[in-house]
């Protein structure tokens, strides 16, 4: 049985496209976001448009699609061989303004994006907004649909 949608108040929605997403894992390796994640992409200059952090031993992490290649090399050279560093290019970031802390709106994002079957890579949230991270090719689905109202 599908739960309905509830409509709800935000402010926007904002799409950024054009990225590749990365996904690491670094098990047992308590120093992985300093020195083996952040450290490196920052010499490199390499800007990240989304980071999150997942689970124990996870992180998932957006640049430019021109800057993807290069992340992952990068991160695959930092890693152990305990580590897993998978690029997926070809991301958009979707992000809905304000969610201002009420989870009717960030579980009506989450559901809508269920609903519609769209792969999700990774998902945030900070005070401002609640974005995920979706193939660019998502965003074209009829199907998809954020409950807004003016």
């Amino acid at each position: 049985m599908e739960r309905k949608l509830e409509r709800s108040r935000v402010g926007g929605l904002k799409v950024l496209e054009g990225g590749a997403c990365l996904v690491a894992s670094f098990p047992q390796d308590e120093y992985r976001l300093a020195e083996r994640v952040c450290t490196p992409l920052a010499l490199n200059r390499i800007n990240l448009s989304f980071f999150t952090h997942m689970a124990s031993d996870r992180e998932v992490l957006c640049t430019a699609s021109r800057s993807g290649e290069a992340a992952f090399t990068l991160l695959r050279t930092q890693a152990g061989p305990e580590a897993a560093v998978h690029l997926q290019p070809g991301t958009a970031i979707l992000s809905l303004y304000p969610h201002d802390k009420r989870p009717e709106i960030i579980g009506n994002f989450i559901l809508s994006l269920a609903q519609a079957r769209v792969m999700v890579h990774g998902l945030g949230s900070s005070p401002a907004a609640i974005s995920a991270v979706l193939p660019s090719r998502t965003r074209k689905k009829k199907s998809m649909t954020v409950c807004i109202t003016d």
